[in-house]
């Protein structure tokens, strides 16, 4: 999704993805607001001292494992790169006129180098499709500005592009979709480090049809009205059972 600012009251999040393609549009944007509140709680939430420790921990211990992982590919290539020098060397050793022995330790050496481009090549796919780690010295800011991040965040001195810096060094992407008839929107927070988070706000929608329940919604409003409630008594009820009206917006969810 990419910004757009169609008044100076809201920014807008609009999928331009269908125009790419020559397609009809397939997801409906929203207004920034419901999803960047979002992320901006859970960032904070993430930064508390006891969760922040325990995601530093995580970092820790996949780096440990990554290391190790990656002293297994080095013994390994080194072993591979060996083999393949140790049977070039025998066969430049033999006597050109021993035919038999030169083809074999050939095909040796041909089967070597083999063994060591595949190897090569498999650590290279290996370091492409690992998630993205975190450096120490994006570590050290994480824990830094932790001690005093809601503060911080909320004071004016400190600018959106301050902000957003701070959200990338925990967040990789969001993912958001959104659905023409329902005012729930599914936002997908993707961490850096593997981690993945799932959610549910509540964006302002223009008609009754936009909503999920307003099947539901105009069933319990007829049936209020012919039990005599007025129509104070009706807005109240309707709140009370969560059946929300056009451009309401709501609480933030976490999916299970």
């Amino acid at each position: 999704m990419h910004s757009t600012y169609p008044s100076k009251s809201a920014a807008y999040y609009s999928c331009e993805q269908h125009l790419k393609v020559g397609t009809g549009p397939r997801c409906h944007g929203l207004r920034t607001t419901p999803v960047d509140d979002l992320v901006a709680r859970q960032v904070l939430r993430a930064l508390e001292p006891a969760a922040l420790e325990l995601s530093l921990q995580a970092a820790r211990d996949v780096r440990q494992e990554r290391d190790r992982l990656h002293r297994h590919w080095v013994q390994q290539l080194e072993r591979a790169r060996y083999e393949s020098g140790r049977a070039e060397r025998q066969y430049h050793a033999v006597e050109p006129e021993n035919r038999l022995v030169a083809r074999t330790l050939e095909r040796r050496w041909e089967e070597a180098l083999s063994d060591q481009r595949r190897l090569e090549e498999e650590y290279d796919r290996y370091r492409r499709d690992r998630p993205a780690e975190l450096s120490g010295d994006e570590l050290a800011r994480i824990a830094a500005l932790s001690r005093d991040i809601p503060s911080l965040w909320e004071a004016p001195s400190t600018t959106p592009a301050e902000r957003k810096e701070i959200v990338r060094l925990l967040v990789e992407r969001v993912v958001v979709h959104v659905r023409k008839d329902s005012e729930y929107v599914n936002v997908e927070i993707e961490w850096n480090g593997g981690s993945k988070s799932r959610h549910e706000v509540i964006r302002p929608v223009q008609l009754h049809e936009h909503l999920r329940d307003h099947a539901r919604l105009f069933e319990r409003l007829a049936r209020l009205r012919r039990e005599g409630f007025t129509a104070g008594q009706i807005a109240a009820r309707l709140n009370e059972e969560g059946l929300r009206p056009p451009k309401a917006a709501g609480a933030t969810r976490r999916c299970p």
